[in-house]
């Protein structure tokens, strides 16, 4: 997708995501449920806080509609809501381990003065009037 199709409301679409993911917590937990849908207890217990602070985690996501709640179990479960946002999820996943995983001396860990250098042309435009 190039940055001439991006409209004003998918990239505010693009950001709620982001932003209700960008907490270690909330991504702890929706890469646990990558793997499967859990209770809150579970997901609370694997990644460490109390119920209450993964439920209050949970439910931004829920909201966000980036996960769903499943009631027809014995107990509440959370499970990723759609599966383009599962295959988003397992692309981010891996796309950031390769990154976190780089050698020194490469990717984020040695960026260029020139910032913008290595984006599409028509989004080093955008970043370049927007200066």
């Amino acid at each position: 997708m190039t940055l001439s199709e991006w409209s004003e409301d998918r990239a505010r679409d693009a950001a709620q995501f982001l932003q209700a993911i960008a907490h270690p917590t909330r991504l702890l937990l929706l890469l646990l449920l990558a793997e499967r849908q859990l209770p809150a207890s579970k997901l609370a217990r694997a990644v460490g806080v109390s119920q209450p602070a993964a439920f209050r985690h949970l439910r931004c996501m829920v909201e966000a509609g980036i996960l769903s709640i499943n009631t027809r179990t014995a107990s509440m479960t959370f499970a990723i809501a759609s599966p383009t946002t599962m295959r988003a999820v397992l692309e981010m996943s891996a796309a950031l381990s390769a990154e976190l995983n780089a050698p020194e001396g490469t990717a984020r860990r040695q960026r260029s003065p020139d910032r913008n250098r290595d984006l599409p042309p028509e989004a080093s435009r955008a970043l370049s009037s927007a200066a």
